[in-house]
């Protein structure tokens, strides 16, 4: 029996290395480069709960404050083109817009990673 083993694991071997080493070379995944439905498996609903009763659709429906749509012409004219850069107005809020680092409804970091990576893929999709 172990004869048989090992003859099955010798002609396997080199291709399980094969795999194995292809991976271990690969580069590590993360959510930002992964489409915004797969960002993290729940950036969507992230984004609705947080984000979508004010940009739903990418939209703004707090018209008294401009403008602050999330479309990819505003979020470029508004310096809010990369996740670095939205990260801290999620963070901190601006107008009507609260914080989302503390009390009910705050995000951790990796959350607002998520829901900015999920804004940005959805703008350069225009919203569709």
């Amino acid at each position: 029996m172990r004869d048989g083993v090992g003859c099955l694991l010798r002609g396997v071997a080199p291709g399980l290395a094969g795999v194995l080493v292809s991976l271990a070379s690969s580069p590590p995944l993360v959510a930002a480069e992964l489409p915004p439905e797969r960002a993290l498996p729940s950036a969507v609903a992230l984004f609705d709960r947080s984000c979508g009763r004010c940009h739903a659709g990418g939209g703004n429906s707090v018209p008294f404050y401009g403008s602050a749509d999330l479309s990819q012409k505003a979020l470029e004219s508004a310096r809010l083109d990369s996740i670095d850069a939205i990260i801290p107005l999620l963070f901190d809020g601006k107008g009507a817009m609260p914080p989302f680092n503390e009390g009910p409804g705050s995000l951790s970091e990796v959350e607002m990673r998520a829901v900015a990576s999920y804004v940005l893929e959805r703008a350069s999709e225009r919203w569709r």
